[in-house]
């Protein structure tokens, strides 16, 4: 399953600049909000809500520890 979202929502982690980038997001129909929880990227660790309309994704970052960036390239 996360293959498959990972695909929809273009999503990659940079483990070296400790970036993760959703990359011309487009969620599966239908899909209002996704969350992504204890998503770890070099040691960093981040809880995300992601709100998905049909044009359009945003994220909220709910828990982050550690240095890591969330960027949405649209």
């Amino acid at each position: 399953m996360f293959l498959l979202l990972e695909a929809c929502l273009g999503l990659s982690i940079d483990r070296v600049r400790r970036e993760i980038c959703f990359t011309r997001p487009l969620p599966p129909a239908g899909v209002g909000e996704l969350r992504i929880q204890n998503l770890n990227v070099a040691g960093s660790v981040v809880d995300l809500l992601l709100k998905c309309d049909e044009r359009d994704v945003s994220a909220d970052v709910i828990r982050r520890t550690g240095d890591v960036r969330v960027v949405i390239a649209k």
